[in-house]
């Protein structure tokens, strides 16, 4: 079964993938080149880059450690790919996606195609206006920094039948870290990887007196009662438990929609939706105000 392999190392995909690359404006990696300098020469540069990864001649650049402020304070450190490794990285994510996205769970919302943060909202909403009242909001500590290789490479076996890929993936994560636990914050891959990683866990919360939304490693937990959202927070920390992770203590947080909450830039508050730091709305029903929240997921 090599066509998934074929598929992801072709000029085409690969062509693809630095379209979007380029489109992200992105730093330089590890090698210090830059996406100016990969871009003179660029069908020379893809032919050459398809031709390593099918001869098995490819080995990925040094990572590149950048800061970054996190929203609410603090820093969070990106590994930075080179310019030819984030255009196979996406490649790879781009032929991949397919293949694990319909085994992905409905209330999963970040990293995917055609999903976005207001779909998420509009979940929270109808859950409350079905009578859940109660939110637990919590987030996974180090999500990416906690990825364990092994599991992962166990679950990408089940819906990748290609060892060449499988191989390529492998060389991805060691050189994202040799310890064999955690992956790049940086690159354009890792995304995909911790949907696949997390799957099980959206797979194992179901409740009929409770429910979910999941975006990146942002939880919410909502139900009727309190009992509900509390049962199923167990279970939540139960199944990351099985993955080597653990919610972030601190930020765990049990409300009621009457007392209003905070979640991926939203001010929940029973049957009011707005985006925080904007003029809440005086009219009835679900307000969804405009602008953009970009999840943190340190």
């Amino acid at each position: 079964m090599t066509a998934i392999f074929d598929n992801l190392t072709c000029i085409t995909s690969l062509r693809a993938g630095w379209k979007r690359v380029r489109a992200n404006k992105g730093r330089a990696g590890g090698d210090g080149q830059t996406l100016t300098s990969f871009s003179r020469n660029t069908n020379k540069r893809l032919r050459t880059l398809s031709r390593q990864m099918r001869d098995g001649t490819y080995t990925p650049g040094p990572l590149r450690k950048a800061p970054l402020a996190k929203p609410g304070g603090g820093v969070r450190w990106l590994q930075i790919p080179c310019v030819r490794d984030r255009v196979a990285q996406t490649s790879a994510a781009m032929i991949l996606e397919k293949l694990f996205e319909p085994a992905m769970h409905d209330a999963s919302y970040a990293y995917r195609p055609g999903r976005h943060v207001y779909q998420a909202a509009g979940r929270i909403a109808d859950y409350r206006l079905r009578g859940h009242e109660w939110a637990v909001r919590c987030d996974i500590h180090d999500c990416f920094g906690n990825i364990g290789h092994k599991i992962l490479m166990r679950r990408m076996e089940e819906f990748i039948p290609c060892q060449r890929t499988m191989s390529l993936v492998r060389l991805w994560l060691r050189g994202f870290s040799p310890r064999g636990k955690g992956i790049s914050q940086g690159s354009p891959l890792s995304p995909l990887l911790a949907n696949i990683y997390l799957s099980p866990v959206d797979m194992a919360l179901r409740g009929k007196r409770a429910g979910f939304v999941r975006y990146a490693d942002d939880f919410l937990i909502v139900g009727r009662d309190r009992k509900a959202v509390l049962n199923m927070l167990k279970r939540l920390e139960i199944q990351l438990g099985k993955l080597g992770m653990e919610l972030a203590a601190r930020k765990t947080l049990l409300t009621h929609f009457s007392t209003g909450f905070e979640f991926l830039g939203f001010w929940f508050h029973e049957h009011e939706i707005t985006i925080i730091q904007t003029e809440k709305s005086s009219g009835g029903g679900w307000v969804v105000a405009s602008g953009r929240h970009a999840p943190d997921c340190a």
